[in-house]
């Protein structure tokens, strides 16, 4: 029987019956994978503290194509994100994130760390969730690869460009400028400091509200439009829960 040990963060569990559940864990090594948690909702099962939502921990699983939970040591489960319905729910938001964003087995150790910290900052100052969410758009465009070009024309090069066009990739000049392209200036300046900025730095601008939501909503069409997720929908749908 192969083991396996890894730092993980659980991003959904789906209860199969009552005792046992499926988990989806990001994890530092291995990325995203399922895995059965048999008596994981058993009330006197050592593996069901380390079976909730947003638990960070390490993981020892069995298996090599499927994957049983054997045991989890929790580094933290992040108790107080559950204490406020809108925390809880960006939380939740985070996690779908990954599971939009990520492929099975396809480790991202980075982005894997910008879970941990968004979720830890999150519990902390829940306050800044715009802004904590905002930075970690920016890690996922650097991470998979499509982040938009925010220091000149993403066509031609021209620094004076201050429209964004989603399908051109990013900031756009006067002469490359569509109908789909929409004067941006402060979400592209913005998003240039998400994308550069540490995140306790970026958090450390004091950003407006207005400013953050204008800006997700622009990288949630951006991401939707590249990689073919639908962000803003799962989005809008947890926000009308709310």
């Amino acid at each position: 029987m192969r083991l396996h040990e890894t730092e993980a963060v659980v991003l959904r569990r789906k209860k199969i019956t009552a005792n046992d559940c499926y988990l989806t864990l990001f994890s530092r090594s291995m990325g995203r994978v399922e895995v059965f948690a048999r008596n994981g909702n058993h009330p006197k099962s050592p593996l069901l503290a380390g079976s909730q939502p947003f638990v960070y921990g390490l993981f020892s699983l069995s298996g090599s194509k499927a994957f049983q939970l054997r045991s989890v040591i929790v580094h933290d489960n992040f108790y107080h994100l559950r204490s406020d319905i809108s925390t809880m729910l960006l939380a939740s938001y985070l996690a779908q994130v990954v599971l939009a964003l990520t492929q099975e087995r396809e480790s991202n150790k980075v982005l894997f760390e910008a879970l941990v910290n968004s979720l830890a900052l999150l519990e902390k100052f829940p306050e800044l969730g715009d802004a904590i969410l905002v930075h970690f758009y920016a890690v996922c465009l650097t991470q998979l690869g499509i982040k938009p070009a925010t220091e000149a024309c993403a066509v031609c090069s021209e620094p004076d460009a201050p429209w964004f066009d989603v399908a051109a990739g990013g900031r756009v000049c006067q002469e490359h400028q569509t109908d789909q392209s929409f004067e941006a200036s402060e979400q592209i300046a913005l998003l240039d400091s998400a994308l550069s900025l540490r995140v306790k730095d970026f958090l450390n601008r004091h950003s407006q509200e207005e400013e953050l939501c204008s800006l997700q909503r622009l990288i949630e069409d951006y991401i939707d439009y590249h990689l073919d997720t639908q962000l803003r929908e799962t989005r809008n749908q947890l926000q009308d829960y709310q």
